[in-house]
């Protein structure tokens, strides 16, 4: 029976279509009507889905402007394997019906540009929620794909399904991206496990401080190995071994998901996803950048889907920045000096590993401290860089003790 309970994912010795099966059978109406009514809107006779499949929700009342696009960057991959994606239009019919113009003109848009791409396999689902969350969208979404394809029979006991995660506003996926995600999990030793694309947010040269703060922020994430949900892919039988996603999450559905399974950080081109929900909430002098994404910053009839509202806004100033920035320090890098000590304690227990091995070289344990404190150094010569370069020649040096976080990190290994 699949488990709501975090765990890394079932065994590789596990057959997938049994685990996926197993947690299909276990949705009840009105949950599973939903999910057929997506598979059946989905399945196009005599052409099954492939099983690599990209799946997009859409807010069908607020993304007619980027839809196209999107789909666009699809289908310019170069892959050696199929996929399909599936734009999971949905409406709120507390704010929307099918027949409003906002709602016609996303579905135009798509099919235009999907006419445009006749090689790429796009399917469509429409799905009217009341007041939805987006744990519920995504989980309906996903579960419709797997039960298309065990509809279409396309389910293997030994082969994977692999679901990718993905948001609407993608401004730029590099043309092998999702090359590069299909063949991580044709290794065996890691086939069971999520695992996330490297991503960042475009700059927007109408807010460029803004911007520049979002860069130094990307930048860190990165070096910590992390990335960001619209850049995520969850086998099949991991997503079904632990029950799926939240239905009530409202915010950080998938990496609420994936935290506690240690997700690995695939060195794929740069996904390029919008900045505007950034740009919106920084707008309010009250939220700070660690309060960026909260439960009240997503919802169905969010103002930063419109183009028009996000051009109406302003750029945050250069004391902001300057001070943003400079408030930031402390915490990037405590939180690196965390990092570095974990993947010391992984090398560590690597190398107790091949003790055992006499064919193996071991490295001293003193050569792995030093290891780890070129890392900071590297980290710390770059991050100086890149801090810098979000600056202007308007603005003094920024002020890093880098002495006092080496210190850190040496009291640690």
């Amino acid at each position: 029976m699949p488990s709501s309970e975090y765990g890394i994912g079932p065994s590789a010795f596990d057959a997938k279509d049994q685990i996926i099966n197993g947690y299909l059978d276990t949705l009840q109406a009105p949950e599973y009507e939903i999910a057929s009514s997506i598979a059946e809107q989905i399945t196009l006779v005599g052409k099954p889905l492939a099983t690599t499949v990209v799946l997009a929700p859409v807010a069908a009342a607020a993304e007619a402007p980027v839809v196209a696009h999107a789909l666009h960057e699809y289908a310019k991959q170069r892959t050696r394997r199929p996929f399909s994606v599936v734009l999971g239009f949905n409406i709120d019919d507390s704010h929307s019906s099918p027949d409003d113009p906002a709602v016609v003109a996303c579905l135009r848009n798509a099919s235009l540009a999907q006419a445009q791409h006749p090689n790429l396999d796009v399917r469509s689902a429409f799905t009217t929620y009341t007041r939805p969350k987006i744990g519920a969208i995504r989980r309906d979404l996903w579960n419709g794909a797997l039960l298309a394809l065990r509809q279409e029979g396309s389910l293997s006991p030994d082969k994977e399904v692999i679901l990718i995660n993905q948001d609407i506003d993608l401004l730029d996926l590099p043309s092998h991206w999702i090359d590069s995600m299909q063949g991580h999990f044709t290794d065996p030793t890691v086939a069971l496990l999520p695992a996330y694309g490297r991503s960042r947010h475009a700059f927007d040269p109408l807010f460029p401080n803004i911007s520049r703060y979002v860069a130094w922020r990307d930048f860190f994430l990165d070096k910590i190995d992390l990335s960001y949900e619209p850049a995520a892919a969850i086998p099949g039988s991991s997503y079904a071994a632990n029950g799926g996603f939240n239905p009530v999450a409202r915010l950080n559905e998938i990496t609420s998901f994936t935290r506690e399974r240690y997700p690995s950080l695939i060195r794929t081109g740069r996904l390029q996803t919008s900045p505007r929900r950034i740009i919106a909430r920084l707008q309010d002098p009250h939220i700070s950048p660690a309060e960026i994404w909260t439960n009240d910053s997503f919802t169905s009839s969010d103002d930063c889907r419109d183009p028009n509202y996000i051009a109406s806004l302003k750029d945050r100033d250069d004391a902001w920045l300057l001070k943003t920035l400079q408030t930031s320090i402390d915490f990037t890098y405590g939180r690196y000096v965390v990092h570095l000590v974990n993947l010391y304690n992984r090398d560590m227990l690597d190398q107790l590993g091949k003790a055992t091995d006499p064919t193996q070289k071991i490295m001293p344990l003193d050569e792995l401290v030093k290891q780890t404190e070129r890392r900071f150094d590297r980290f710390a010569s770059l991050s100086r860089r890149v801090l810098q370069s979000c600056l202007t020649t308007r603005f003094p040096e920024l002020t890093i003790d880098t002495d006092k976080y080496r210190e850190q990190l040496s009291q640690l290994v």
